[in-house]
């Protein structure tokens, strides 16, 4: 019998696919099958990358891609009485606060089933495991072993760094401190918001004496931002969805380095890491973060980061609840 569940699959290793491929299964058994992605742009490309597949099946008019609010706008305006399944990519489009608060119908009384495949569940926290359960009936969870075995990450307790002052002078340090000098491995650096990237760069471009991107859902390509010598500007979790090409034979033996430079929830900040040592390649992580804004977690000796982890994992569930009593 089939129940509402999530697959956690890691980045690169077929999301998409899996999606696709469950899709059609569905459509041959009878159903409508709507996929729901995080973007409009990461959805248009799975379907403009599977359609060919769904039509040698006969089934392109039984599956729908789009935004959950698409997809849920598709499903009111159908007419037929054809039972239907929500396949989500990335469990995050089901805590969009947008959506939530505009939908005026019960999702999971309207789908048949609801599935889908993501790459964070063991990062989401107790309230994001009680909303799906209580929200969705999602309460069970499959893990896919990656193919390439244990992930050559590498973040420990020294990569975390608390500054009182001058975080931006301090992020600039930490770019160039992990670049490697000659071998100039890539560089990302996550910001909180757009806001925050372009003070950054606007103070600290003159002292990068490196190719900067900054990358956004409509700029620049992810290849680009994989070439050596190149620092890459993001903000949010900019890379759910995104497809890094790691193609340098320099880049595969030292990996990608990836800083983040504001203390997130858990799934953000897995987000941000798994930017790095993808497909079994090297990678680090380090953490540049400013006094003031991690104040509201409450006091830390600065001895373990799991200390702080652990408080800012209560801060995040006690936010996602009070959000959604608004």
């Amino acid at each position: 019998m089939l129940s509402n569940q999530f697959l956690q699959i890691n980045p690169g290793e077929g999301k998409s696919t899996a999606i696709a491929i469950t899709s059609i299964v569905f459509s041959i058994l009878g159903y409508d099958v709507y996929c729901a992605h995080l973007s409009q742009q990461n959805s248009q490309k799975d379907y403009d990358n599977f359609c060919c597949l769904f039509k040698a099946f006969n089934v392109e008019n039984r599956i729908n891609y789009g935004t959950l609010n698409q997809v849920c706008e598709k499903l009111v305006k159908n007419e037929t009485k054809i039972e239907s399944i929500l396949l989500v990519e990335e469990v995050d489009a089901l805590f969009d606060l947008k959506f939530i608060k505009s939908a005026n119908f019960a999702v999971s009384k309207t789908f048949k089933h609801i599935m889908g495949a993501t790459s964070v569940i063991d990062s989401l926290n107790t309230a994001q495991l009680n909303y799906l359960a209580s929200e969705y009936s999602i309460n069970k969870f499959c893990y896919i072993p990656s193919i390439y075995g244990e992930s050559k990450l590498q973040f420990q307790n020294a990569d975390v760094q608390i500054v009182d002052r001058n975080h931006f002078s301090a992020i600039t340090t930490e770019i160039i401190k992990r670049s490697r000098g000659k071998v100039g491995i890539p560089i990302f650096v996550c910001f909180e918001s757009a806001e925050k990237l372009y003070q950054f760069y606007n103070q600290q471009v003159k002292f990068l004496n490196t190719h900067i991107n900054i990358l956004s859902r409509n700029s620049v390509t992810q290849a680009q931002s994989m070439i050596p010598h190149t620092v890459t500007l993001v903000y949010d979790y900019i890379g759910s969805g995104s497809d890094f090409i790691q193609y340098d034979k320099l880049i595969n033996e030292f990996g990608v380095h990836v800083i983040q430079t504001y203390l997130s929830d858990k799934v953000n900040q897995t987000r941000n890491q798994q930017i790095s040592a993808r497909s079994g390649a090297n990678g680090s992580f380090s953490m540049v973060l400013l006094q003031s804004e991690i104040a509201k977690f409450g006091t830390w000796s600065g001895e373990e980061y799991s200390e702080l982890e652990k408080k800012r994992d209560e801060f995040y569930s006690r936010k996602f609840v009070n959000d959604r009593k608004e």
